[in-house]
């Protein structure tokens, strides 16, 4: 999986530092083989050739990653925090794709995508510096994605691994983006003390979005099925 591998790099000599943030010194293909798990897939979502271009939701986003800014003075000029909530399958992550590689095509930003389910297999049995070197790239990427938040076991210690990663990226001031299932009453009024203190953190400077729609992966499905069996008929 493509986010394991940047708890390998040496930041001395990989990386060099703009307006306090890390930039990855290598090419657009690389970044977004480490970027994206799927690259083959996801490297192919771009503003350009959605079937979304628009749709408020991807103006937005192209707005977004157009302006996209992050500043060494902790939270000025910088871009916002994007939270996209919505249901299973109605592209909340084709749209953080389209996102990324912008910034990777047009900046060369290096961008992290990862659910925490990722994380804290990456920090199981991991040694202490490898644990540094992890939060480290977390921190001061150009841009985290928290995937599919909400989805993880819901334990206390995933969800203590939910806000060290958040408080890490609030601390140093640099924008993330998250995705969830979470509706507004889960995001706006929390089960538990711990996600109260998790959102708290996820509220500041953070724009919301509500991304609708059907499931596009049942759709696609409905239609390949339809084509296959006309072909099949046809024969």
């Amino acid at each position: 999986m493509a986010f394991f591998s940047w708890i390998d790099w040496d930041y001395e000599t990989s990386w060099e530092i703009t307006n306090g943030t890390y930039y990855k010194k290598t090419d657009i293909e690389e970044l977004q083989k480490e970027t994206f798990e799927n690259y083959m897939r996801f490297a192919k979502c771009t503003f350009e050739n959605s079937q979304d271009t628009d749709s408020d939701i991807m103006k937005i986003a192209k707005n977004y990653a157009t302006s996209f800014s992050v500043c060494d003075t902790y939270k000025v000029n910088r871009s916002p925090n994007l939270l996209l909530s919505g249901g299973v399958g109605v592209g909340k992550t084709h749209v953080v794709a389209c996102i990324a590689n912008e910034l990777i095509k047009t900046n060369n930003i290096t961008v992290i995508i990862a659910n925490l389910a990722q994380i804290e297999r990456t920090l199981w049995g991991a040694k202490e510096n490898e644990k540094q070197k992890l939060f480290k790239a977390l921190s001061y990427c150009g841009l985290l994605v928290l995937d599919d938040f909400g989805t993880e076991r819901q334990t206390d210690y995933m969800q203590e691994i939910a806000y060290d990663v958040i408080d890490a990226r609030y601390s140093v001031g640099f924008p993330m983006i998250i995705t969830t299932n979470f509706n507004s009453t889960q995001i706006f009024s929390p089960a538990t003390q711990q996600m109260q203190r998790i959102f708290s953190r996820i509220y500041d400077d953070t724009i919301l979005l509500n991304v609708t729609g059907e499931d596009r992966r049942k759709k696609r499905m409905l239609e390949q099925s339809q084509a296959e069996m006309a072909k099949l008929l046809n024969k």
